[in-house]
């Protein structure tokens, strides 16, 4: 019974995900900000990225992490979506993948992006400040965010627009899980 009711709550928020996510992916597209650190949390979102990726009809042209994007700087057609992974470093907590997501707002000014689900936080008001002038200065840019504190914080701070939705771990296939016993 417990084991029906964890996949019943799964199956909607995989539905919360698909209604919110699949219409802002509407072309190929370039993921970045893959993990390249042994965070287990951040390894099931990523995941849960791939497989929910799999479910949609377009293709993801490259799936980079930080360091290897920023060794090869390609050029990148104004057209291309760029997907950023999810987490829990919208903010200045963990500065690493927001000073790159902000570069990669400078770089390619014309090209659409989508930040998957985030949480969101800011210890200094400079800080904050700062990523709602950069932030808000690119045109087609959507944050996703995976709880309502975030939401509400992103949605009242930042002009771009701003959606909540499910944390991508959601979207993990956890199949050989089932029936695992313990040796």
């Amino acid at each position: 019974v417990q084991d029906m009711e964890a996949e019943r709550t799964i199956a909607k928020l995989r539905g919360t995900i698909d209604a919110a996510i699949r219409p802002l992916i509407d072309r190929d597209f370039r993921l970045l900000e893959v993990p390249d650190y042994a965070n287990p949390g951040d390894m099931l979102i990523f995941q849960g990225e791939r497989s929910f990726f799999r479910t949609i009809p377009y293709r993801c042209l490259e799936a980079s992490t930080i360091a290897s994007f920023l060794a090869r700087r390609p050029r990148i057609p104004k057209e291309d979506l760029l997907v950023f992974s999810g987490g829990g470093y919208f903010g200045d907590l963990w500065p690493r993948g927001p000073l790159f997501q902000k570069a990669m707002l400078e770089r390619y000014p014309e090209n659409p992006m989508l930040i998957l689900p985030q949480s969101s936080f800011f210890a200094d008001r400079s800080h904050l400040e700062e990523s709602v002038a950069r932030y808000g200065n690119h045109p087609n840019l959507t944050i996703c965010l995976r709880d309502g504190w975030s939401f509400e914080f992103v949605r009242t701070h930042f002009r771009n627009r701003s959606v909540l939705v499910p944390d991508m771990a959601f979207y993990a296939d956890l199949s050989c899980f089932r029936n695992a016993t313990p040796r």
